[in-house]
């Protein structure tokens, strides 16, 4: 079992290091990877405990390769990027048999902030 257990070990380092080998930018350039925090505290316990598969791992060897940025995910699908104004539903126009009506465009939010 030692010789099976060495193998998979090897097996898995090698499939993570050739991932983040992916990232590698060339000489003169920059990679900088964002990774959101999301840190499974939900309420309702979709995922619980450490993330899936070799996730931890996998970030600490993409830190040898580039530059790993923490983004904070609270929020971020209600709030703007820019200006933390409140984010809207996306509203077009449409006519149909005379009549004008507003009609959300799907899973498209913008910012309310003008000078945004």
């Amino acid at each position: 079992f030692r010789k099976l257990r060495h193998q998979a070990y090897v097996g898995r380092e090698r499939a993570i290091n050739w991932q983040a080998e992916q990232f590698r930018a060339p000489p003169c350039m920059t990679t900088i990877v964002g990774v959101g925090n999301w840190s499974a505290q939900d309420r309702g316990g979709i995922m619980r405990g450490a993330p899936p598969g070799p996730w931890i791992r996998f970030l600490r060897r993409l830190r040898r390769v580039c530059r790993v940025v923490v983004v904070d995910e609270h929020r971020s699908s209600k709030l703007c990027c820019a200006c933390h104004a409140t984010l809207h539903a996306h509203q077009y126009v449409r006519v149909r048999n005379g009549k004008e009506k507003l009609v959300d465009v799907w899973d498209t939010k913008r910012c309310t902030n003008k000078a945004c």
